[in-house]
């Protein structure tokens, strides 16, 4: 199961909502009560918040590049 899964969440998931996923996940899943499955769904949410901002930067680096391209 993957990170996506776990959060119930899309790749293409911007960082909010990943973090309400996050929210509504960790309520419902209280570490005193599941702290196994709490673990793992903390763990999705970090994953996912670093895939997202990757992905951000790659597609603004990508958008530079091509602004460059236009100007010259």
């Amino acid at each position: 199961m993957n990170f996506f899964e776990i959060l119930q969440i899309a790749p293409t998931t911007d960082i909010r909502t990943i973090k309400r996923a996050y929210a509504r996940l960790a309520a419902k899943h209280h570490p005193e009560d599941d702290e196994e499955m709490f673990l793992r769904i903390n763990r999705a949410y970090r994953m996912a918040v670093h895939y997202a901002e990757a992905v951000a930067a790659y597609e603004e680096r990508q958008g530079a590049a091509a602004d460059t391209a236009q100007a010259t």
